[in-house]
Order: C-alpha cells, then sequence, then structure tokens
C-alpha cells in the first residue's frame, strides 16, 4: 500500500501554521509564521491576526510542501484546527481546509485544538494514557483520557482556570508591565534574578483561580512597591505553584504513574522543574513533547489528524465548521 499523508493547518490565534505527517506519524514537515502585534501594549487583534494569516497562508504552505518534496495532489487527508480559538482566526484554517478537501475529492477531518496538544505528545513519546496537563495561552486544564464501554476515547476535565489562562495571566502581565515582546518567555527571562514575594494564591480542590494574582501583581507594580523583576519572579513561581498542587491532586487521585505536560507554557523550563519533583514524589514519569512541538503549529494538527483519519473520524464538510468555544470534554473519538 502506497503512504499516505496529512496535511494540517493551524490558526487558533496568533500562529498560522502547516504540519505534514504520513501514515507511520514521520512529521515531514512543519512550517509556520506567527502574527506579533505592532504596539507593545497590543495584545491579538482577532481580525489583524486573521488577516496577518491569510496573507502568509500561500507562503508557508509552499514551504511546507517543498520541504515534505510532496504537491497537494499527493495529500491525502486535510485536517483543520476547529477549536477552541478566536473566531476570525480559525476561520482561515476552516476555509483553506474545506476548499482543498473539495477541490481534490479528499477527506477533511476538524480537529481540537487541545486535543492535538495531547496526541503530539502521545504520539511521539509513546505514552498512551497519561495524566495530562494542558497549558496555553488560554486553557489551564488537568485532563484525564479514558476509554467507553463502546470504545470510544473521551476525555475527562478533572480540572481548570475558573477564570483566565495561565499563558494569558503571564502575556497579559507582560503588556501591563510594558516588557517587550509582551510573551511569557520574557517573564520568565526576567524572573531569573527577581526576589519571590508572596501573592495571592487560590486554588479550590483541582481549579486554580489566576486573576486575583494579576490584580495584586498590577497594584503592586502601580504603587511602586515591586520593582518589574520581583513581579515576575512571584506572579510565575505563585502560579506554577498553584497549577503543581492542583495536579498533583489529580495524580493522586488517579494514581496514574505517568504525566504529560503539554501547550504553549510547557516550554517553560521552571515549570517543568516543578513538576519533575513533584512526580518524583509519586514515583510518576513527567513527559513532555520537543519543544516544536508545544507551541502552536501544524505538527500537531496534522499528527492528531492522521489519527482520527484512521479511526475514520472525517467529516463531510458542511460539518466542518469553526467552533470556538468548543472544549475537549465534548469529543467522543
Amino acid at each position: 500500500m502506497s503512504n499516505k499523508y496529512c496535511l494540517g493547518i493551524e490558526s487558533t490565534a496568533h500562529t498560522f501554521g502547516i504540519g505534514i505527517c504520513d501514515q507511520d506519524f514521520n512529521l515531514l514537515a512543519n512550517e509556520f509564521s506567527k502574527y506579533n502585534p505592532e504596539k507593545p501594549s497590543e495584545g491579538i487583534i482577532p481580525w489583524k491576526s486573521a488577516l496577518f494569516m491569510a496573507s502568509e497562508a500561500h507562503t508557508v504552505l509552499q514551504r511546507a510542501l517543498d520541504k515534505a518534496s510532496l504537491s497537494l495532489e499527493d495529500i491525502d487527508v486535510f485536517a483543520f484546527s476547529q477549536g477552541p480559538g478566536i473566531g476570525n482566526c480559525l476561520k482561515i484554517s476552516c476555509s483553506i481546509a474545506r476548499k482543498f478537501a473539495f477541490y481534490y475529492n479528499k477527506p477533511i477531518v476538524p480537529v481540537n485544538h487541545a486535543h492535538a496538544h495531547i496526541e503530539a505528545g502521545r504520539i511521539t513519546l509513546a505514552v498512551e494514557q497519561p495524566l495530562v496537563l494542558y497549558l496555553s495561552g488560554a486553557n489551564s486544564q488537568i485532563i484525564l483520557p479514558y476509554y467507553e464501554k463502546t470504545g470510544k476515547e473521551r476525555f475527562h476535565v478533572l480540572g481548570e482556570t475558573v477564570d483566565m489562562g495561565i499563558g494569558n495571566l503571564f502575556d497579559s502581565l507582560a503588556r501591563a508591565l510594558s516588557i517587550y515582546p509582551s510573551h511569557g518567555s520574557m517573564v520568565e527571562k526576567l524572573s531569573e534574578t527577581g526576589k519571590y514575594h508572596y501573592m495571592p494564591y487560590t486554588v479550590i480542590g483541582m481549579n486554580m483561580a489566576f486573576s486575583g494574582l494579576y490584580t495584586h501583581a498590577i497594584k503592586m507594580y502601580k504603587d511602586k512597591k515591586l520593582d518589574v523583576k520581583d513581579i515576575c519572579k512571584s506572579v510565575m513561581h505563585t502560579a506554577f505553584a498553584m497549577t503543581v498542587e492542583a495536579t498533583e491532586r489529580a495524580l493522586a487521585l488517579t494514581q496514574k504513574k505517568e504525566l504529560l505536560l503539554c501547550g504553549g507554557v510547557a516550554l517553560n523550563r521552571k515549570l517543568r522543574e516543578m513538576l519533575r519533583l513533584m512526580c518524583d514524589d509519586h514515583e510518576a514519569r513527567l513527559y513532555v513533547p520537543d519543544d516544536s512541538l508545544n507551541a502552536d503549529q501544524g505538527g500537531m494538527i496534522a499528527l492528531a489528524g492522521m489519527k482520527l483519519y484512521k479511526k475514520k473520524q472525517y467529516k463531510d464538510i458542511k460539518y466542518c465548521i469553526p467552533q470556538p468555544y468548543q472544549r475537549i470534554d465534548e469529543l467522543s473519538i
């Protein structure tokens, strides 16, 4: 049987990405282009990000096809990020995937963004049913994959943020403190030379709340009680301590011996260190995908798309529409 190829398209927020993998989940290409706000104090403006993605789509697609040494005619299935995400941005990957699937008469697979992050880790690290800690800009969730008696896989959210995602916490903090680029990676860098000060700490069972932490940090800054580096250190470590506590509670409850950390915030080295120490106490193993698969990109959409294609989870094109508020616990695959 000839090899089959899946082309995955990512466009949930600030990154337009194209990934291509084969039927054995070998990632052949993973190209992307990222929208950056024009002003230090500006976050993601939905229409600007979508316009950027539309303008970059052809270039990124061509780079991916060249890298994989394939043409669009060689692609067997098209996958796209259906949600959750910014509506304007989701329309870009959706419309491109629909166009290609219709024109070439090939199957189309809608992919949940959180599920794609999880599959990128499970496939590349060969870990089947771990407890999952998914941390990104808008999402902070502790997820338990499980199989129903029917054989369908579902995802139970044991705990999550009740207000803002941990990635958005760091990005919003950076903007408020006039840090540029206004990104969590800069908060991490500045925290390395800061001093820790007590901050509000809110954990409710396995749920977390970050808005009080953010409000307190900004007040400390405006009142000139703490400098920028100290605020970055204090906010980052407090947010991670809350997350680790909630995750430890979930690990103890489920008795899992494998924890998968995924999402853009998984790039943070301090978080990995704290989780690894916690896992050691429970004789559990921490799994973290390669850095190239944690930030948003099309490779994870291609990998998840190929897995769903093999499960015959492709859809009629009329059902392939953006779902900005789609949750992973709605899936049954």
